[in-house]
């Protein structure tokens, strides 16, 4: 209906209907997304069906109200208690360590969920169901996360390890089904790439359940720690050894898997640094602050109390500072642009940068931990182990922030492009020193640092780190940067595409997403098979790889990075 007035009035605007007609496909994919998810969600159960096929166009996908129930506020709440555990254990090894150790293993109830959702629509009754069951594991791992270590050796420990099992056992259940449905189901639903990601993820998810259960059976909590950490540690070498190895023939995975929503799980992602943060600012609120008006009124004792007043009031604008700049810092660092992220261009460098979200949604944490921890102490000196939980934690953000930077367009790239080559090495080195200066606050006399003061030295050196990316990311920086990682487009790949004959769409395979549709994405796809990702046309693809790497069928795994890092596929 709304395209008969745009073509009543093409007489007058002939281009407009020009526009309207490169715009048809992108209509018809996107009726035709929303009618597989409403027909999903009419039934009481109806398999879970690939959300996209091999080079059609990505339509828009969001988070739906359940996972943002069963997921996200989870999530905020299990930051939230861990951040509690740090602050009483922050003093021990074994605190520190179980702290990264529950981190990673939390996190992963989150991130199964987005690989999952990624790739699949299902949303039928029995769906919704077992997504509430992972909801109700995953609180309530949170929930035995007690604040105080000794609490964690009498069976909460054990507690929440078990209610991981139960989370993953209902991932096993989602790949059990999608073997199930493409190997023994009806004709029209079988898929053999679909198939064979199945099963990959239906190993891994296995063999990651089978590590937490002999975790349970450890003697002691350090114990208990190390093997979760191992856990996570297994998960991300068998997620990179098939890309490794791919140049080894007996390596290479027999079907192509399914592809993955690259723009969908880009937002996602931001949304996790967003929910991290947010525990940071609720740290920074509930932090008391020290000369409360509720012991002197401020109006009533004169200029005595006034600075006492005025540096509890730095100090805590101090800590907004800081987390405003890593806000600011990460969405500057990371492109939205499928075309520019490193899972679009590289499967090496997209694995790598989203493995670096675990890192600093740990550090972010920290960083929150340790505001809310030297805040009550703005006016007296403050702790060493505060000092090293604030000012080590935003080292480590940094770090990870910089080594996502160069994920994108790649070391080579980031190395050679010629244009304004010095300024950019520079701003580059002065954003790793100024991660460096977060690690000389260690080096500070704690009695005679006053928390204030350090809270102010830290919000300086994030605001520099803030304004180098801020130089880093300008017009003319990114256009010599890109010019140089675009031009190293494999010429095989060019070739190979503007040969590569058309196949026939499938109508059965539902369509998915792109954010905005541009003129590129609306022009006709060759369907081939050596494609390197997902929804977009040939000739972006053969113009938009990297200049280090061939995109080639053996790098047509970068739309899977994101499920097999964690042990989904």
């Amino acid at each position: 209906g709304c395209l008969r007035p745009m073509a009543a009035s093409s007489a007058k605007a002939p281009g407009r209907w020009e526009a309207v007609r490169k715009n048809d496909g992108f209509i018809a994919q996107l009726a035709a997304r929303r009618k597989l998810a409403q027909d999903h969600a009419q039934r009481i159960y109806m398999p879970a069906r690939a959300l996209l096929r091999w080079g059609a166009l990505q339509t828009p996908r969001h988070a739906e109200p359940l996972d943002l129930f069963t997921a996200d506020l989870v999530l905020v709440a299990a930051t939230f208690r861990l951040g509690d555990f740090l602050k009483y254990n922050v003093g021990t090894d074994d605190g520190v360590l179980g702290f990264v150790a529950l981190g990673v293993t939390l996190l992963a109830n989150w991130t199964h969920l987005l690989a999952y959702r990624a790739r699949f629509e299902a949303s039928s009754v029995v769906h919704r169901l077992a997504d509430m069951v992972e909801g109700i594991a995953a609180a309530a791992a949170a929930h035995n996360v007690a604040p105080n270590l000794e609490a964690l050796e009498n069976g909460q420990l054990r507690n929440v390890v078990g209610f991981c099992i139960m989370g993953r056992l209902v991932h096993v259940l989602r790949r059990v089904e999608l073997v199930a449905v493409h190997a023994w189901g009806k004709a029209v639903d079988r898929d053999r790439d679909t198939l064979g990601a199945a099963l990959r993820g239906l190993k891994l998810l296995v063999l990651e359940t089978v590590c937490l259960v002999v975790c349970l059976f450890l003697p002691t909590p350090k114990a208990i720690f190390l093997g979760l950490l191992c856990t996570w540690a297994l998960q991300a070498l068998l997620a990179y050894a098939p890309l490794v190895l791919s140049s080894v023939r007996w390596c290479r995975p027999r079907s192509k898997g399914v592809p993955m929503h690259v723009e969908f799980t880009v937002h996602r992602l931001s949304e996790l640094v967003m929910i991290i943060l947010g525990e940071g600012i609720l740290s920074l609120v509930l932090a008391e602050s020290p000369g409360g008006l509720e012991d002197e009124d401020v109006l009533n004792c004169g200029h005595v109390c006034l600075p006492d007043h005025l540096t509890s009031a730095a100090s805590f604008a101090a800590g907004f500072v800081l987390l405003a700049a890593f806000t600011y810092s990460y969405f500057r660092v990371n492109p939205f642009m499928r075309h520019h992220h490193a899972v679009r261009r590289n499967s090496l460098r997209g694995l790598t940068w989203y493995l670096l979200h675990s890192v600093l949604a740990v550090a972010l944490v920290g960083i929150g931990v340790g505001i809310k921890s030297v805040h009550p102490l703005a006016l007296e000196g403050t702790k060493p182990k505060y000092i090293a939980l604030l000012c080590g934690n935003a080292a480590v953000a940094v770090g990870a922030l910089a080594l996502q930077q160069v994920m994108h367009p790649g070391f080579r790239a980031m190395w050679r492009a010629p244009g304004l080559r010095a300024r950019r090495l520079g701003l580059f080195a002065l954003k790793l020193a100024l991660g460096g200066a977060f690690l000389c606050a260690l080096s500070f006399p704690p009695k005679e640092t006053r928390g204030a003061a350090l809270m102010a030295y830290a919000a300086v050196v994030g605001a520099g780190v803030a304004a180098t990316v801020a130089a880093e990311k300008t017009k003319a920086m990114e256009r010599a940067l890109w010019e140089k990682a675009d031009a190293g487009a494999s010429p095989k790949l060019a070739r190979r595409a503007k040969s590569a004959p058309a196949k026939a769409a499938d109508p059965a395979q539902p369509p998915v997403v792109s954010v905005a549709p541009k003129e590129d994405d609306l022009k006709a796809e060759p369907q081939n098979d050596d494609a390197p990702t997902e929804a977009h046309d040939v000739e972006a693809a053969s113009t938009s790889s990297s200049e280090d790497e061939e995109m080639d069928g053996a790098d047509v795994k970068s739309a899977e990075v994101a499920g097999m890092c964690l042990g989904t596929a």
